[in-house]
């Protein structure tokens, strides 16, 4: 966003590599390279000694000329209320299936609560831990299961999914295309998907996601190097476009149809589509393309079928 606006931007990363939560050091580089392509410097395996007027004076010594310096701290959860109160806190308010904490009457979600040893940091997980309290609030039976963390972005244009966790001996499947800027790896545990890395092209992601979740065996077409020459599987009513709030083309489709819908936010509005990390505001902006082509042709074929009546040839009967 700031280099969209002519500013120069160095990204200065403590880690020694890009996104070290999301990315291995072979994507990281990658990542690196096409963020330099844009315009945007990248500094990985520093810290900041000083900020002041002039910039940020890193440890190693280099100072960095800046009028703006923006920091990226994260979150950490906040406990020092519950812990006064005397409920079990850990690293986050510690919570059950029910999201409900040690006290009676007390629930906690969000990156403040802790499940099983997990503070998520995720709009999807966050997002069916509300839905849990609701409905244990309401009485609802409900439980919170225990989520594969799976990262869906865009990073400056450049698309990039991260998903899974590692026990050190699976199998990796690699691919790298530096000229094309292209990356994907899969870590298997047997036949079950245990971790994936995609940048760049990012197709496979809800896929993949669903795999992590489910742990059913990954599919041969899958474990193919890109553009192995496999189509892409042409788009059905059943695949879910949000993973936010889980909804499908189908419902997406439905909605564009009732309410004549034609922006991102007014199937936000109707579907909540689009509303959580919004990593899914591309494709629902190819859902409404395919239906405006498909009004323009509706259209075109009526003004054809009163031309051709109007110079007396037969109609065909429908």
């Amino acid at each position: 966003g700031l280099r969209r606006h002519g500013l120069r931007v160095t990204v200065v990363e403590a880690a020694p590599h890009l996104m070290p939560q999301q990315l291995d050091p072979a994507a990281g580089a990658m990542l690196a390279k096409a963020l330099e392509g844009l315009g945007i410097r990248s500094v990985c395996g520093a810290l900041a000694a000083r900020c002041g007027p002039g910039g940020v004076a890193l440890q190693s010594g280099e100072e960095i000329e800046a009028e703006l310096t923006v920091v990226a701290a994260g979150v950490r959860p906040e406990t020092s209320l519950a812990r006064e109160a005397g409920i079990e806190v850990g690293r986050g308010i510690v919570v059950d299936g029910e999201m409900r904490t040690s006290a009676p009457s007390v629930w906690a979600v969000g990156e403040c609560a802790e499940h099983e040893g997990t503070v998520y940091g995720l709009w999807a997980p966050v997002a069916a831990q509300a839905r849990v309290a609701g409905a244990s609030l309401a009485g609802d039976a409900a439980v919170f299961q225990r989520e594969v963390p799976a990262t869906n972005l865009k990073v400056a244009g450049v698309s990039l999914f991260a998903g899974g966790g590692e026990s050190g001996d699976g199998d990796e499947l690699v691919w790298i295309d530096g000229r094309r800027g292209v990356y994907r790896r899969l870590v298997l545990e047997g036949d079950r998907l245990a971790a994936a890395t995609l940048l760049g092209e990012v197709g496979d992601a809800r896929e993949l996601s669903s795999l992590l979740r489910s742990g059913e065996a990954v599919p041969e077409e899958l474990l193919a190097p890109p553009g192995a020459g496999a189509e892409p599987p042409a788009p059905e009513p059943g695949d879910l476009i949000c993973s936010c709030n889980a909804v499908t083309r189908g419902q997406i489709e439905a909605a564009i149809g009732a309410r004549d819908l034609r922006s991102v936010a007014e199937v936000g509005r109707e579907t909540r589509a689009g509303t959580g990390c919004g990593s899914c505001q591309g494709e629902i902006e190819a859902v409404l393309r395919e239906r405006e082509t498909a009004r323009e042709r509706d259209s075109s074929n009526r003004n054809t079928d009163v031309t051709v009546a109007k110079r007396g040839r037969p109609r065909m009967p429908a």
